[in-house]
């Protein structure tokens, strides 16, 4: 029964780490009431579901709480490495010169002679 523990912990916590990309994913510096939204709700959420589960474990006794903890820490340090090795699986895009801010103003344009 205490292996229940320690998958659900892992389920968890990929589960927690993928709703966290697509948090990620969506937020938009130019659009920071949405983001703070994604953000607002969507953490809670995943404390929520966190929380549920640990005292659900801890209800059965510490070893399986101990266990869905560590499984949800194996998931997440799981994920980081994963995304760490391969961040093409994600999508991830680790150019740092596409992190730049530009102003429309410094962009020039090419005229017909050049």
């Amino acid at each position: 029964m205490w292996i229940f523990w320690l998958l659900a912990g892992v389920l968890l916590g990929g589960l927690n780490g993928l709703m966290t990309y697509w948090t990620v994913s969506r937020l938009r510096p130019g659009a920071p009431p949405q983001s703070a939204m994604l953000i607002l709700g969507g953490a809670p959420l995943r404390w929520g579901l966190v929380t549920v589960v640990l005292i659900l474990a801890l209800r059965r006794g510490v070893g399986p709480a101990l266990l869905t903890f560590v499984g949800l820490e194996l998931a997440r340090w799981g994920l980081v490495i994963l995304v760490g090795v391969r961040p093409d699986i994600f999508q991830i895009n680790t150019d740092m010169q596409d992190l730049r801010i530009k102003h429309p103003a410094d962009t020039k344009t090419l005229s017909n002679g050049s």
